[in-house]
Order: C-alpha cells, then structure tokens, then sequence
C-alpha cells in the first residue's frame, strides 16, 4: 500500500481547493502543520479517484455510482461492510497522513464527513469532486482544477455556510428546489445539493 499521494495530485488538489481558501501539503510546513489522516483510491492513470478521512464510517462515494447490475451491488454492499467493521483500508490502494493549515482544519471540524476527487476527460478541463455533510446538510460542488475568477458566488456562499454550521433558510423557491433535488437523486441512486448536477 502507497504512503503517499503524487505530487501531480497534491498540486491539482491544491488548485482547485484554493477557492475555497484550503490548502493541503503531504508534508508538515510552516503554513500547514495539522495532520489529517485519509485513505486514497486512484484510477489505472494514477490520478486521485477518491480521497476521504481514514475514520469514515461509510463509503459516501457510492452516492455518485448507479447500481443497477447484481455485481455492482454485490460490491458496494462489500464495501459498505468493510467501512463499518473499520476495514476500508482494504479496498483502498493509500494511505496517507495530509497537513491542512488552520483554516482548514476549522472547517473540518464543522464537518462530519467529506469525500474529493479529481475528473478527468471533461472537454473544459479537469474537475474537482467535493461532497460535504454536516448534522444540518449536504453539499456537492464541482468546480474546475485551477482558481475560479467568476460564477462561483453560490458555491462558495453554501460551503460557506456549510463549514460555519449555520442551519439553512431557504426561500419558499429554495425549500421547493430542495424537494425536487431530493425526489430526483433518489430516482438517480445519488444526492447532491439541488443546484448543482453530477454528469
């Protein structure tokens, strides 16, 4: 098993990340010096497919899969056995100890469970996968792998209010968005924030 991730990955991670003002290292500096302890998956290529705290009770990336297939799940019934009796490390090829600066590791503290990921084959370029939960929401952004100069107020505005732990107050049209966002991810097998689509 891998100790730690590529340095390719940590500067993709580190470019898309740095709207949200987070930055990662793979080894303690003078800016990040708190550990974050996390397992890793990686695609054939070498790029970061899922990266999530080591003590995550649950395999939350399967929101993003359908299962429709006996095999598929098979394999994510499987996985979700290995997460609850603390065994994901076998299903992951990495595990690594991350150092977060200490505003990130105030947001992780409003946070309960968080899962990332890199996309490749976008024809706009790579993308950042980042799904939050806290005890009052979920939130799922995709945002591109390089700093975002305009159009992306509403994300930052929801992770924002995410990582403050602040409970949210929908309009009548947010509360109706929020209904129809849930009813059509159960249809699709997966839940993201109603504003944004996984595709």
């Amino acid at each position: 098993m891998k100790k730690k991730l590529t340095s390719q990955n940590i500067n993709l991670l580190n470019s898309g990340l740095s709207n949200l003002t987070i930055h990662i290292a793979q080894e303690p500096t003078s800016e990040c010096t708190y550990p974050v302890h996390c397992l890793a998956m990686h695609q054939q290529s070498g790029t970061l497919q899922w990266l999530f705290p080591a003590v995550a009770k649950k395999p939350e990336f399967l929101r993003f899969y359908t299962r429709k297939g006996l095999s598929e799940k098979i394999h994510a019934t499987c996985l979700r056995l290995l997460f609850f009796f603390r065994l994901a490390a076998w299903a992951c090829d990495t595990r690594t100890t991350i150092y977060v600066n200490a505003t990130t590791k105030a947001y992780l503290k409003a946070i309960d469970d968080w899962t990332i990921s890199i996309k490749t084959g976008y024809p706009e370029g790579d993308k950042l996968i980042l799904w939050l939960r806290n005890d009052n929401d979920n939130l799922f952004i995709k945002f591109p792998v390089a700093p975002v100069t305009s159009g992306f107020s509403l994300e930052l505005k929801q992770y924002h209010r995410l990582v403050s732990g602040r409970k949210p107050q929908p309009s009548w049209k947010g509360a109706l968005s929020a209904i129809t966002g849930k009813w059509k991810s159960k249809m699709q097998g997966i839940y993201c924030s109603p504003h944004f689509q996984f595709s």
